[in-house]
């Protein structure tokens, strides 16, 4: 699938996103106890290291620059903003079956499959609908605040 350049780094991301939606849902299927225990901490560092900051790169630039060109009512803004939230509450809900010791079997594989469905919206429906809504001028704006040097920056923790 051709992606506009200024996509193409978090279409990049996704296909580690679905490399680990892929290990959680064999994990699921095929697993025993330590194998999950050890694909839900790699998912939990995935989410800590990559997710956390891809999601927010999508919540702070596109999700907003597609407003501005459809409606901030738009349904597939608000689909995708569930849908993060709905990924970040697996993964909760995986950390707090890993501490208790619980059994990781189904969680694993429903966060596996959250995540694989939320990226093949992304990738099927959302970037083809940014694609398609925001003009030139507003694509290369949004690549200068997507900018790796830029990214790193604006996504550091503040200090205290």
């Amino acid at each position: 699938m051709k992606r506009h350049p200024i996509l193409r780094g978090l279409s990049s991301e996704h296909h580690h996103g679905l490399v680990m939606a892929r290990r959680l849902r064999l994990a699921h299927e095929d697993g025993g106890p330590e194998t999950l225990r050890l694909i839900a901490e790699a998912f939990l560092q995935f989410q800590e290291d990559d997710l956390k900051g891809h999601f927010r790169e999508e919540e702070e630039v596109l999700l907003p620059f597609l407003a501005g060109y459809t409606s901030p009512e738009d349904a597939m803004i608000a689909r995708t903003l569930v849908e993060h939230v709905r990924i970040r509450q697996a993964a909760m809900s995986l950390r707090a079956h890993l501490e208790s010791e619980d059994d990781l079997s189904e969680i694993a594989g429903e966060t596996g499959h959250l995540l694989e469905r939320h990226i093949r919206f992304e990738e099927r429906e959302l970037f083809p609908h940014i694609e398609q809504a925001v003009t030139e001028p507003g694509l290369a704006e949004m690549a200068r605040l997507l900018e790796p040097d830029r990214r790193a920056c604006r996504l550091r923790p503040a200090s205290s």
